[in-house]
């Protein structure tokens, strides 16, 4: 017994957009974290030598909003995955599910709690 079956004629659908940003979403994540720690780098080095970067509160706080841009980045990219593989797996072949044969197919029982109808 085959486990998929493939529905008979059934013609796959052209790749698209999905796998062209399928392709891209490493590099787009790998950009946007590297984009976001560079923002601290630069103010790391801009600030003057007399100045403690950890103990200043406005670096700390620009150091907590890039962690925080990061995060959101890499929420974005895993949402834009899961919908590349969605649109991947609905643009797949088709499947035949097993049929099987229905007892009361022709004439359905009655819900149990309510009355037969009397024909």
């Amino acid at each position: 017994m085959e486990l998929f079956r493939k529905l008979p004629g059934y013609r796959r659908a052209e790749s698209g957009f999905e796998w062209v940003l399928w392709k891209r979403l490493p590099l787009i994540a790998l950009a946007g974290t590297l984009l976001a720690a560079a923002v601290p780098g630069v103010a790391w080095l801009a600030l003057p030598d007399s100045v403690d970067p950890l103990s200043d509160h406005a670096f700390l706080r620009l150091i907590y909003i890039m962690i925080g841009a990061v995060v959101v980045h890499w929420t974005a990219v895993l949402t834009l995955a899961i919908g590349c593989f969605i649109v991947m797996v609905m643009k797949g072949p088709a499947y035949v599910a097993d049929a099987y044969p229905l007892g009361d197919g022709d004439a359905p029982a009655p819900l149990p709690g309510t009355p037969a109808k009397r024909v």
